[in-house]
């Protein structure tokens, strides 16, 4: 999943998350250029901090994670997500000498944001989500499950 999402522009790192969890979730951390073209480009003229909060942005993100969803067996799916403005580098301890995620360090420092995916219970039912970007026809049916 983690390797799969870091292929899209929209996204520097990932982080997934889940060990002994009711349902697995995944951090996110956006390309702030990227996000910041995506939010010009969706009409949204707010700080960074509010934009990875905004609806239409979140559903960008989203639709990334249905894709990935579909080759995973039910057990493995993402079920939430968040998105976090944090730059990660060697130097914070975030990454290791050769740029690679310190899922440890980085589960320690954003434990919180972890805690967060578990704070409220998932829907069970089925949701339409429509990206802004794709034409108003197009529409993506997420069961949330």
């Amino acid at each position: 999943m983690e390797h799969h999402l870091v292929q899209s522009p929209l996204v520097d790192w990932a982080l997934a998350v889940g060990n002994q969890r009711p349902y697995c979730g995944l951090l996110i951390f956006p390309n702030r250029r990227r996000l910041q073209r995506l939010a010009k480009k969706l009409g949204l003229h707010l700080p960074l901090n509010e934009i990875v909060d905004h609806p239409q942005i979140v559903a960008e993100y989203q639709l990334l994670i249905d894709a990935a969803n579909q080759k995973l067996p039910a057990w493995s799916r993402i079920k939430r997500i968040r998105l976090i403005l944090e730059t990660l580098t060697v130097t914070h301890g975030l990454l290791t000498p050769s740029r690679r995620l310190d899922r440890e360090s980085t589960c320690t420092a954003f434990a919180e944001e972890i805690e967060d995916l578990y704070s409220t219970v998932v829907p069970s039912r089925i949701q339409s989500v429509t990206s802004p970007i794709l034409p108003a026809s197009a529409s993506l049916t997420l069961e949330a499950s």
